[in-house]
């Protein structure tokens, strides 16, 4: 379903008109000075300059040999802009999807002609057994912006790497993230014509260590209580499909850096109910006056 899902948005984003054959690959390297100083591999995962766009794509990074596990991912910098799956670690694998409005041909640098590639993402790699360990890329979609399926090579096709050293260290890739999370929007809309919901639409960026994770309240207060976030993903349907209450959405950052953003009860829902509440109270104050004066009769 997800397959669907992710073909589906490709379909919706500006398209990327491909000008040559050249079909983009997937390379990836590790720090070896970092890895020599601190028994930690630093690895980047990188796609290579082409001229024909890449819009989305989607894989899984596995541990092909050795014992090791991953430790923590960066994904900042990276030229994915809409996550569909932000990159996480589950069972020692790391999986993510991501598009790439417009499509991804290179990065132009002013002080290059080439173009450059451009970075997915990073992580740390760490092990307690000195030893080769291997790396392997699985499960690689990858998409132009008509959806049309781009076959992509690996380089290298396995990554070894040689821990000599190893640390329990924890190390950290954004130890300097201080920033908040930055371009946190906030809509609330229906998410097309045929939907009658209202929904949460929200998105940020994070330029160092990445957004980690979004959390989501509604409240008739004007603050959000700092007892009742909840985590989320946009688009996120409303509870009040009335749209009487203050929404609000915090972003966080892999640092624990956040930012809140909030969207104010819509003024006509708000007009409603006090016209209600004041036809409620001339009725009851007539009410009271009419049993007022029975009595006194």
């Amino acid at each position: 379903m997800k397959k669907y899902i992710f073909i589906a948005i490709v379909l919706l984003i500006p398209r990327f008109v491909a000008q040559a054959a050249t079909t983009p690959s997937l390379s990836w390297s590790f720090d070896q000075a970092i890895l020599d100083a601190k028994g930690q591999a630093v690895v980047s995962l990188m796609i290579s300059p082409s001229d024909e766009g890449i819009n989305a794509i989607s894989a899984d990074i596995n541990i092909n040999q050795g014992t090791a596990r991953f430790n923590q991912i960066q994904d900042g910098n990276s030229i994915i802009s809409a996550w569909i799956e932000k990159p996480t670690i589950s069972n020692n694998i790391i999986h993510f999807a991501g598009i790439i409005p417009g499509g991804f041909a290179g990065v132009y640098s002013p002080f290059n002609k080439d173009k450059q590639p451009g970075l997915v993402l990073q992580f740390v790699l760490s092990t307690k057994t000195p030893g080769t360990v291997s790396l392997g890329i699985s499960n690689v979609q990858a998409f132009s912006g008509q959806a049309q399926a781009l076959n992509l090579s690996i380089d290298p096709q396995n990554l070894n790497i040689n821990f000599t050293k190893v640390s329990d260290e924890h190390f950290s890739l954004s130890k300097s993230d201080t920033t908040t999370p930055s371009d946190l929007g906030l809509q609330i809309t229906h998410l097309d014509k045929d939907t009658k919901n209202w929904f949460a639409v929200f998105s940020a960026r994070d330029n160092e260590s990445g957004i980690d994770h979004y959390e989501y309240q509604e409240s008739f207060e004007s603050t959000p209580d700092p007892s009742k976030w909840q985590t989320a993903e946009s688009p996120k349907e409303l509870i009040d499909q009335s749209l009487h209450h203050y929404v609000f959405v915090k972003a966080v950052d892999r640092n624990g850096n956040e930012k809140i953003i909030s969207v104010q009860p819509n003024p006509s829902s708000n007009s409603t109910w006090l016209y209600v509440g004041i036809f409620l109270a001339v009725i009851i104050l007539l009410g009271v006056l009419t049993i007022v004066r029975q009595r006194r009769l």
